[in-house]
Formats: C-alpha cells, sequence, structure tokens
C-alpha cells in the first residue's frame, strides 16, 4: 500500500502533468486560431469528425409528387400503398373527403412514418412536406424509402415492381366496389339471394366479381320487364269490333225511303 506523502507526491504529479498538458493545449489552439484561417479550420475538424462517425449502412430513396409538370407514377402507387399499411401504431393521420365521395379517405400525415417488411427486408417509408423555393408554388411533397443499401438491388427491382402492382390491384378493387354498390341500389334483389352469391366461394374476388355479373344481369332483366311493361297492349279486332255498338239498319233504310236518296222532299 501506498504511504499518504506518496499519495501526495503522486497527486501532486497528476496535477502538475495536467496543468502542463492544459497549457499546452491552449498554447496550440491560440496558435492555431492565430496561423489558420477560420475556413480552413472548419473544414479540417469536418473531415476529422467524419473519419471518427460511424458510418451508416442505410441507404435513402426520394420519391417526388411531381417530374416536371406531371405526377409521378411511384408516388401515386406509394400513397395508395400505404394507405393499406396503416396500423394501430400510426399516430397521425389525415383525413379527406370530395363531395362526390359516399366515404373518408385516410392516408398519412406529414413527418409519419411506416415501417413495410418485403421479403425478411425492412423498409422505412416517411412523408415529407416542405415549402417549396419557387414563388407562387405551394408545398413539395415527398416520401422518403429508407433501408440497408445491400439491398438496394432488390428494392429496386422487386419492390418497387410490388408497390406499383399492389396499388393498382387495390384501385381495380376499389372501381369493382363503387361499380357492386351502384349495381345493388339498381337492381331488384334480395338478401337472401346476395347471399347465395356470396356463398359459391372462398375466394374474395372471385365472390365479388361474381357477384357483380349477377347484379349485372339482374339489372339488365329488370330493365326488360319495365320496358315491355311500358308497351302499349296490342287488342285484336275482332274484340273491338264486339265492344262496338250495333247499327239498326232498318231504321237508315227508312229514313232513305223517305228523304229520297239526297236526303230531299
Amino acid at each position: 500500500m501506498f504511504s499518504l506523502p506518496e499519495m501526495s507526491s503522486t497527486t501532486s504529479k497528476i496535477f502538475s502533468a495536467y496543468a502542463s498538458f492544459s497549457a499546452s493545449a491552449m498554447l496550440v489552439r491560440s496558435m492555431t486560431n492565430e496561423l489558420i484561417p477560420q475556413q480552413v479550420r472548419s473544414y479540417i475538424y469536418s473531415k476529422i469528425q467524419f473519419l471518427f462517425t460511424p458510418k451508416s449502412s442505410d441507404l435513402t430513396l426520394y420519391i417526388e409528387e411531381f417530374c416536371g409538370f406531371l405526377r409521378n407514377q411511384v408516388y401515386e402507387s406509394a400513397q395508395i400503398y400505404l394507405a393499406s399499411k396503416i396500423n394501430p401504431s400510426t399516430q397521425r393521420l389525415k383525413i379527406t373527403k370530395l363531395p362526390r365521395q359516399k366515404h373518408f379517405s385516410v392516408s398519412i400525415d406529414k413527418g409519419e412514418e411506416i415501417v413495410d417488411v418485403f421479403d425478411e427486408v425492412e423498409l422505412k417509408w416517411r412523408f415529407i412536406c416542405s415549402d417549396s423555393e419557387k414563388p407562387n408554388v405551394g408545398e413539395k411533397r415527398f416520401f422518403e424509402l429508407t433501408f440497408d443499401k445491400k439491398f438496394k438491388q432488390k428494392v429496386l427491382d422487386f419492390y418497387l415492381p410490388h408497390v406499383l402492382a399492389s396499388a393498382k390491384a387495390l384501385k381495380e378493387k376499389e372501381k369493382v366496389v363503387k361499380l357492386y354498390t351502384h349495381l345493388l341500389a339498381d337492381a331488384q334483389v334480395t338478401p337472401a339471394q346476395v347471399a347465395e352469391e356470396l356463398m359459391k366461394s372462398e375466394d374474395a374476388d372471385v365472390v365479388l366479381g361474381g357477384l357483380v355479373e349477377f347484379l349485372k344481369r339482374k339489372k339488365l332483366d329488370d330493365e326488360a320487364t319495365n320496358v315491355e311493361a311500358l308497351k302499349p297492349k296490342r287488342v285484336k279486332i275482332e274484340n273491338i269490333q264486339k265492344k262496338l255498338p250495333v247499327r239498326n239498319h232498318r231504321k237508315s233504310s227508312g229514313r232513305g225511303r223517305l228523304y229520297g236518296r239526297s236526303g230531299r222532299f
């Protein structure tokens, strides 16, 4: 064990060395500030920081709303696709409704993040809105898609085409649902008939398609029945003759002899 005088001597040496190092550091810093311009110092510091900062393995794709004056197809598809990925963990949602729409449209709000998994690859979507640099132009909207850069080729070759195809399928399904809603309102069907069509298959797409075709046929049959009902009924000539009053030929012949053929005295 160290004795008290030895510990005191060691502590003094440590403080002496620290004071000497601090003085040297202040001298070097003072000389650096005087001899090296501020821009050069900033550049050197940034390079040193870059060397000691761990490099990120993530890659981020920016998907803007417009390509020149045209809307970006990838942006539109991502909008539709991500609406189907909304889950209970989503904190902020955007609700819209146009006058012709019967239902609300739900989408993620700005700054919101959605995590998707494709073929065991985790992908993070983030919706960004920022002020445009151009005058008289509204906010700039785009998506950020972040993932591990080693999956770049898989994302470009398979995941993004998957997003486009899924969005197209969702749009087609929405059209079928709208058509089904209109047909159900126009066609005269009973709940039992609809239930019977729904039980014909376990595949939802097949069932919906079959139900739409059934409603189309039912609507055409109803229209044909209504047109037939509006047509004037044809009555046989024999029936008309039976309903006409019978003329008295004797009275007519007597009147002819009395007045003569010309009807005069």
